[in-house]
């Protein structure tokens, strides 16, 4: 199964992102929004004392900040934040491509 979380798109307008079951308390816990200018929903997170941005799809996964490996959709719909549609590639090039499963 999997739930809908908020995104905050401009003020006054929302989208829901599909996410599973098991990361929807996890995840609807932050507040999620997408920064100007800017093509992935964002939260504000704290790292060792220094506030910053983590991405849903990173949060998903859970690559810490600093990891260089990219995390990409399978399909094209861009609320699908489901585990089974995020695959992790190893940096921006691997992402670039088509996306299979293979890639790791």
């Amino acid at each position: 199964m999997s739930k809908t979380i908020p995104i905050r798109i401009r003020k006054g307008q929302v989208i829901e992102a599909l996410v599973d079951d098991e990361d929807y308390e996890r995840l609807a816990g932050f507040r999620w929004f997408f920064p100007t200018g800017k093509v992935a929903p964002v939260r504000i997170g704290t790292v060792g004392g220094r506030k910053t941005s983590v991405t849903l799809a990173r949060d998903v996964v859970g690559l810490p900040i600093g990891d260089p490996r990219v995390v990409r959709r399978i399909n094209t719909e861009g609320r699908d934040y489901r585990r089974a549609n995020l695959v992790v590639c190893r940096d921006a090039r691997d992402g670039a491509g088509p996306v299979t499963r293979s890639r790791a």
